[in-house]
């Protein structure tokens, strides 16, 4: 196992025993907390692998008694033992495990197919690896919580017009996932929207580069990939492989997360009209392109906004050293009449009308999640800039605002900047 470099082709395991001491691991993306087992409550006509349901925080929690759900004996301490708080399938699920033992850090090359023969929970299994000598089985836990509890398939209000279902019969759309359950629910869904769907599962130890192949091998219109929100640790240790898609993909990027409506109700384009590089002229507009395109076809709302730090862009575009500098001079009006005008020109040319546009002071980042969150927003579309150099090692703006938005993040094809 290596931790020595930035790749995409890293991953995070917690590592877990049952009451058979058997060594178990799970994704570190689908953990969102680890807790001692709290006094749960039997709920009658329950599954026999649920042991209860119990309180977290004021929500209901199902607890699933995970040795039994593979097969084993269920703990010797009904009480005793930890909860492993789980966030798939847009729900949460705790799983009753005997102990947790640590988290590594690995490659997806350390990770090899389950042999056959495994043993009757080898359904369950998407791979094993080896930890300091010991063999350890990863866990596919959506597949044994859809075992339990499948997930309903949410339908879209409406059927496509025949307009839509030209378009997208002619589209072709790769879709990612590293569950087969997940990835079925997609097709099934796109299936019932009268669309021609293929899938493929593929054992691949370098998925940036089995992907990259594909779109060069057989050009799509888009990526669809789930947004996986890994921790602040794991992102410093490895590159994250939806950080390298950014980089290096050369279609539309559309990141998943939470998704609570079949068919987005409210999209908003972020833009930046002021920025000193002529590449982002072009950048601007085809972000509202998008976001009025995904807008109409869904029977969206859509929205515009600028959120701009005058500090950054006074010391930027005026040579003032610092931020106190120039709110103390009378550029700084000017300069906020110019973005004004800029961002309405903007906004009016690709049909925004003026309640629909907003321009809001403060860090891009903060602003967008904020009010992402406030106002239960569905997709966000955004531009990407490709750099080379020093400038693409710090890492570009979508990249520092993809794990703070609450909602899906839909990327435009990116521009590329020496």
């Amino acid at each position: 196992m290596s931790t020595s470099k930035a790749r995409a082709d890293s991953l995070s395991l917690l590592l877990f025993t049952l009451r058979s001491g058997k060594l178990m691991a799970i994704n570190l993306l689908k953990v969102s907390e680890i807790i001692p087992c709290p006094p749960l409550t039997k709920l009658p006509e329950s599954h026999p692998h649920v042991k209860g349901i119990a309180m977290l925080r004021g929500t209901s929690l199902s607890v699933i008694d995970l040795s039994r759900a593979l097969g084993e004996m269920p703990l010797e301490d009904p009480d005793g033992g930890c909860l492993i708080v789980t966030d798939v399938s847009r729900s949460k699920q705790g799983l009753h495990v005997q102990a947790v033992s640590k988290i590594v850090h690995c490659l997806t090359t350390d990770i090899r197919p389950p042999p056959f023969g495994a043993g009757g929970n080898r359904s369950f299994i998407t791979g094993v690896t080896q930890v300091e000598g010991g063999l350890v089985q990863v866990l596919d836990i959506e597949k044994v919580i859809h075992g339990i509890a499948p997930a309903p398939i949410e339908m879209a209000p409406t059927d496509l017009t025949m307009e839509e279902a030209e378009v997208l019969g002619n589209a072709r759309i790769l879709v990612v996932d590293d569950s087969q359950v997940a990835l079925q629910q997609s097709v099934h869904t796109l299936r019932n929207l009268g669309l021609t769907v293929t899938t493929e599962v593929a054992w691949v130890e370098r998925p940036l580069q089995e992907i990259l192949i594909r779109l060069k091998e057989e050009p799509m219109a888009v990526v669809i990939k789930a947004l996986e929100h890994e921790s602040l640790l794991s992102r410093l240790l490895f590159t994250p492989l939806d950080v390298h898609l950014i980089r290096e993909c050369p279609v539309p990027l559309h990141f998943v997360s939470g998704a609570p409506h079949a068919l987005p109700r409210k999209i908003v384009a972020a833009v930046d009209p002021f920025h000193h590089d002529e590449h982002y002229d072009s950048l601007n507009d085809r972000i509202l392109h998008e976001a009025v395109k995904l807008a109409t076809a869904c029977d969206a709302e859509v929205e515009v906004i600028y959120a701009h730090d005058l500090s950054d862009l006074g010391a930027q575009e005026y040579g003032f050293g610092s931020g106190a500098g120039f709110f103390s001079s009378v550029a700084a009006k000017r300069l906020f009449d110019e973005q004004g005008q800029a961002f309405n020109d903007l906004a009016a040319r690709n049909g925004i009308p003026p309640a629909q546009r907003h321009m809001i002071l403060g860090n891009p980042a903060k602003v967008l999640s904020s009010y992402a969150d406030a106002y239960n927003v569905d997709v966000i579309v955004m531009g990407r800039v490709g750099h080379r150099g020093l400038s693409r090692l710090l890492g570009s703006t979508a990249e520092m605002l993809l794990y703070k938005m609450p909602c899906s993040v839909w990327m435009v094809k990116p521009e590329v900047l020496d």
